[in-house]
């Protein structure tokens, strides 16, 4: 998973209200349990692209068609652009839940009748183990 920012750190401490949409997006994957890699994308969205043509907004451009950021690219191939539709993805999409989802079709895929995963947290809400069960799924 690849999440493209702004180029400074600093860019995610700002006053402004409601945070930096880099940061916030960042913050929103964290606490989703999600580790994304980090590429900081020099430039400026309101200048031409012309003074955009670092690799970082050269590849949002050319994912999304706007060299703006943040960009979320997932493990799956999926961009998301826009900090408030990344924090919703991030919500939607916890990393626990995207193991058990992927650990339900591996029970489907090996011929386990009534296969389904479940999440089992170990107290922390970055770590969840999951465990693949044949029981039925209306339990």
């Amino acid at each position: 998973m690849k999440l493209y920012v702004c180029y400074t750190a600093s860019a995610f401490k700002t006053p402004r209200p409601g945070g930096h949409p880099c940061g916030v997006a960042y913050e929103a994957l964290r606490e989703a349990g999600h580790e994304p890699e980090v590429i900081k994308s020099y430039g400026l969205a309101v200048l031409p692209d012309l003074f955009n043509r670092t690799e970082g907004r050269r590849e949002a451009k050319r994912l999304t068609g706007s060299n703006k950021v943040p960009v979320l690219v997932t493990d799956d191939g999926e961009v998301v652009s826009d900090s408030k539709k990344i924090i919703a993805w991030a919500r939607e999409h916890p990393a626990g839940a995207t193991a058990a989802r992927r650990a339900g079709h591996a029970c489907k895929g090996l011929g386990l009748r009534g296969g389904r995963s479940e999440e089992v947290h170990d107290g922390s809400a970055a770590r969840a183990a999951v465990r693949m069960t044949s029981r039925g799924a209306g339990r």
